[in-house]
């Protein structure tokens, strides 16, 4: 059941992606959401991102694979996320990658952040067990690069994320910024 409802979210995705023409989203913009939909939810993106996750379960992973497995996991997600709201709002050629790079800081620094969480975080906030990660053998952002080297690089990618959309292409960034700080904040 997990298969299929996964395999159904994922198709119903590109159909309520088309949907967006129905209320004046431009079919150029549309046909772009699309590809990128299926470039970063595909195999190249966040399936990718998963598939070499659960090789790293097996006692794959280095930290190369770790950054790979973050970047598309979680990362690619939020990269179309961001860039489709981007198309919807007939955003230019510059304010998408101001958006992708946006996306792909927040990306690694969510990811990153997650790993610090499972190591220190409260398990009544979180929702479920701490140490979750060791207790299962995957290694994670802190086990290559240290707690407090892996909390200067949320703090450095937030930084990234939040240039990236206040250098003047974007012309109200204020909820982008928001979200940003919250994730770098955040204890759940």
């Amino acid at each position: 059941m997990a298969i299929l409802a996964g395999d159904g979210l994922l198709t119903h995705a590109f159909h309520f992606a088309v949907e967006a023409a129905r209320y004046g989203v431009p079919a150029e913009a549309v046909l772009a959401i699309v590809e990128e939909l299926s470039r970063y939810g595909g195999p190249a993106g966040m399936v990718g991102g998963q598939a070499a996750d659960m090789e790293g379960e097996q006692g794959l992973t280095d930290a190369a694979h770790l950054q790979y497995i973050h970047e598309h996991k979680t990362g690619d997600l939020i990269v179309f996320s961001v860039k489709a709201g981007g198309r919807v709002g007939a955003g230019d050629l510059v304010q998408l990658q101001a958006l992708e790079t946006y996306g792909r800081a927040i990306g690694l620094a969510f990811q990153i952040q997650d790993d610090i969480l499972d190591l220190t975080g409260d398990e009544s906030k979180l929702g479920k067990k701490t140490q979750s990660d060791i207790k299962q053998g995957k290694v994670t952002y802190p086990y290559f690069h240290g707690l407090e080297q892996s909390r200067e690089e949320v703090v450095r990618l937030t930084r990234v994320a939040k240039e990236a959309v206040t250098g003047g292409s974007i012309p109200d960034p204020l909820r982008l910024v928001q979200i940003a700080d919250y994730l770098l904040q955040r204890d759940h």
